[in-house]
């Protein structure tokens, strides 16, 4: 069998390892995927609000104009050419809220399709 290994355009600082083996005792594997799962469906900041986005703001505040995604509980930042930096982890108090985002973010996301679908074939 030939096996191809996937191309990913994330890379990983080595500062992003060391922060997560501090944090969350994840290994270097781990954090390859996490963060590629974090920049293809996590939380954007643009989408978040209230107390949750002078939250997140308040921990990025030296990180402005990067990318900065809420992922499985992780505030993950990326640079412009998707190097992922740091992550810390959220509060638990903001961590129940960044769920509730993302699951309105993704009805939302889903009704905005629908609707295009919808005036597409009438």
């Amino acid at each position: 069998m030939n096996f191809k290994k996937k191309i990913s355009p994330i890379r990983i600082s080595t500062h992003a390892i060391e922060r997560a083996r501090e944090r969350f005792q994840w290994s270097s594997g781990t954090v390859e995927v996490m963060a590629e799962k974090a920049f293809k469906s996590g939380l954007k900041r643009h989408h978040i609000n209230g107390t949750l986005k002078k939250y997140v703001d308040s921990k990025t505040k030296d990180f402005t104009g990067k990318n900065i995604v809420l992922y499985n509980g992780s505030i993950y930042i990326f640079s412009d050419n998707y190097k992922l930096i740091t992550i810390w982890p959220l509060k638990s108090f903001y961590r129940s809220l960044a769920n509730l985002f993302q699951k309105f973010c993704k009805l939302d996301c889903l009704i905005l399709s629908s609707n295009f679908l919808f005036d597409f074939f009438v």
